[in-house]
């Protein structure tokens, strides 16, 4: 979310010819919300106001759809993009919140 689409793209590229067949990365990035998603848009662009204050401005949304094209087209073989839920219930299966 921090970088333009060409230095995504650069990088995705770079780790992809630098991990060989084996290899591979993982990373996280922010995906744009439904038009429908008021407060989640807002909290989001809240968030971003306050990280660009402080040196580190949100660049980049990135959909699922484009992270899986770019990851495909910088030559990974295999690409899972995961959701929230998805990483919720295969990661945090029984972590409570610590509250209560």
């Amino acid at each position: 979310m921090y970088l333009e689409p060409p230095a995504i793209r650069a990088t995705l590229a770079t780790a992809a010819r630098l991990s060989g067949a084996t290899g591979g990365i993982l990373f996280d990035f922010l995906a744009p919300p439904g038009r429908w998603q008021l407060l989640i848009r807002l909290a989001i662009w809240l968030r971003a106001r306050r990280v660009a204050k402080l040196g580190e401005p949100w660049r980049t949304p990135l959909r699922p759809e484009d992270a899986r094209a770019w990851l495909v087209e910088a030559g990974f073989a295999h690409v899972e993009v995961l959701g929230p839920e998805v990483l919720a219930a295969r990661y945090l299966r029984g972590v409570g919140t610590g509250c209560g």
